[in-house]
C-alpha cells in the first residue's frame, strides 16, 4: 500500500472534515450555520464558518501539492 505525501494527506483531511461538518449541520438543522461575519469599514465579506475555512485551506493545500508535482516545478529545482 502506497502512502500519501504529508501535504496531500493533510489536504484530504481538511476537505473531508469541512465537507462532513457542513453535511452534519445541514442534516441536523436543514441549513448550515455561518457564524463568522467580517466587516471592514463599508466592506462586508459573506458569512462563513470553520468548515468553510477547512474546505478552503484543504483545496489550497491540494493545489500547492499538485503544483509541486508539476514538471515545471521540478525543472526549477
Amino acid at each position: 500500500m502506497q502512502t500519501l505525501p504529508r501535504l496531500e494527506a493533510c489536504a484530504y483531511s481538511l476537505i473531508l472534515g469541512g465537507a462532513l461538518g457542513n453535511t452534519v449541520d445541514r442534516l441536523a438543522r436543514g441549513y448550515v450555520v455561518d457564524y463568522l461575519d467580517v466587516y471592514w469599514s463599508e466592506w462586508h465579506w459573506p458569512a462563513f464558518n470553520m468548515a468553510d475555512i477547512a474546505l478552503f485551506a484543504g483545496v489550497l493545500m491540494f493545489a500547492v501539492a499538485l503544483w509541486r508535482e508539476s514538471p515545471a516545478f521540478k525543472r526549477s529545482e
